[in-house]
């Protein structure tokens, strides 16, 4: 009989912890994972946390939002806007750092960051977003639609529509023009040309 290999006594959790590294790392992953799927997260700014996290695990504590988003090849805003989302859920924080410039006076330097962990469970937070939801593009669209006529009251005009407010003798110069379209318009039927 051929002696087969003894069992592992690591189950398939400590194999998958190995895989992510020590149970903080686990979790905090996780933690992002979770954010990312009640769209705190984008995709593009999960990819910076993970890159953050792996610079932070290095021992690189301070970086600049250029170097990152050139190793990553995403934008500053990009960057900007993750880091920002992560320090609102409690994944992320940093301080400034400053150093002695001339004169007594001080220069800012890159920030120090610094991971940790979110004390609150996971919540949809859509005043992280940059954006807000969209509405209905009907309502968008009504909002810009006038909606006067030139026989409308002036207290029916609204704040946004003072621009288009009728200047003196609107009323006869329109008036006048139409007559004048009317007339051209009867020439021409007259005429018998198009």
């Amino acid at each position: 009989m051929s002696a087969l290999p003894p069992p592992t006594t690591a189950t398939l959790l400590d194999q998958l912890r190995a895989s992510f590294g020590a149970d903080d790392v686990f979790h905090w992953r996780q933690r992002l994972l979770q954010e990312r799927l009640m769209k705190n997260v984008t995709a593009l700014q999960e990819h910076v946390l993970l890159y953050v996290r792996e610079l932070l695990d290095q021992g690189i504590a301070q970086f600049t939002h250029d170097e990152v988003a050139e190793a990553l090849k995403v934008g500053i805003s990009t960057v900007r806007d993750a880091l920002r989302r992560a320090k609102g859920v409690g994944l992320v924080d940093w301080r400034e750092d400053w150093r002695p410039g001339p004169n007594g006076s001080r220069r800012r330097t890159a920030n120090v960051y610094e991971i940790t962990q979110p004390q609150r469970s996971p919540e949809p937070r859509p005043d992280l977003r940059r954006r807000s939801s969209l509405k209905s593009k009907k309502t968008q669209t009504n909002n810009l639609v006038p909606s006067c006529s030139v026989q409308c009251d002036e207290r029916a005009w609204q704040p946004w529509q003072l621009a288009w407010r009728p200047t003196p003798g609107f009323e006869a110069r329109f008036a006048t023009k139409l007559a004048e379209e009317k007339r051209r318009a009867a020439a021409r039927f007259a005429r018998g040309s198009p």
